[in-house]
């Protein structure tokens, strides 16, 4: 999304990144209310919205003054390349490891 220059296109990848996010969001919430002690349920979720809402204000804290030193457009190719190539070797590992495991 850092390479276009579209608004149209940015906005389509936006989109998708949030259909996606939220598809994902979803399944670890279920996950942790199926795995959590009921006791220590709101101490988790409690954890979680904290983390949530402290990491806003820390990433705009980092990123704001950035933004008017560095191009917001370089910015996200810059970080956001590494981000999906971390990814899809996360998507590529567990195969990878199921695949040794069975040999």
């Amino acid at each position: 999304m850092g390479f276009t220059s579209e608004f149209s296109v940015y906005l389509i990848g936006m989109i998708q990144y949030g259909a996606a996010r939220t598809t994902v969001q979803t399944a670890v919430t279920t996950l942790l209310q199926e795995r959590t002690d009921p006791s220590a349920q709101g101490r988790v979720f409690g954890l979680l919205g904290s983390i949530y809402s402290g990491c806003m204000p820390v990433g705009m804290a980092i990123f704001g003054p950035l933004a008017d030193v560095i191009p917001l457009q370089g910015m996200i190719g810059c970080l956001g390349n590494p981000a999906g190539c971390r990814r899809g070797g996360d998507l590529i590992r567990p195969a990878v490891l199921k695949r040794d495991r069975f040999s």
